[in-house]
């Protein structure tokens, strides 16, 4: 259940969940449309309960890792993670330098929901035990937040189309 302190997106896509969920789960196309204005590499990326997503993006010359843990998966519909935003190479968690009170740690779930011709994904990030400070800042960065996740859906669009117009 959500509170307050949890950050919430929802979007519709003229698309399936199976198209959908394809963006979100092969990883030349999450490469494409994670952390937009940044190349994106994984270093992981699996799919079963305990497994690793290791994201590096980079802006020139400076890099900044992320780390994903699956917790539980749904083919087509359902994504839980923890997500360290702020870890080293080696998937450790690091404060962020930006962002010193960034919380390092908060449970992503991802759901997708078909309704008539498109699909309904609906995004939430939860903390995890964070600091009063912590979670001011996060509060303080939800529309910064917003404007990053509709620039990757907006990317996303662009593949689905792509997808679409390949008959895959």
């Amino acid at each position: 259940m959500s509170n307050d302190a949890d950050f919430i997106i929802e979007r519709e896509f003229q698309s399936s969940p199976a198209l959908l969920w394809k963006a979100w789960t092969t990883p030349a196309l999450f490469a494409r449309w994670y952390g937009p204005g940044a190349k994106t590499i994984l270093h992981e990326f699996g799919l079963t309960s305990g497994d690793i997503w290791l994201i590096e993006m980079q802006w020139g010359e400076q890099s900044h890792f992320q780390k994903m843990t699956v917790k539980d998966i749904e083919q087509n519909t359902y994504l839980a993670w923890d997500h360290s935003s702020s870890c080293d190479a080696m998937g450790q968690p690091v404060v962020n330098p930006q962002m010193p009170d960034w919380p390092p740690l908060m449970l992503t779930e991802l759901e997708l929901k078909a309704q008539n011709d498109s699909c309904t994904l609906s995004l939430s990030q939860t903390l995890i035990n964070a600091t009063p400070a912590q979670a001011q800042c996060f509060a303080q960065a939800k529309d910064g937040m917003h404007k990053g996740w509709n620039s990757g859906f907006a990317a996303i669009d662009a593949i689905l189309t792509e997808l679409k117009a390949a008959g895959r």
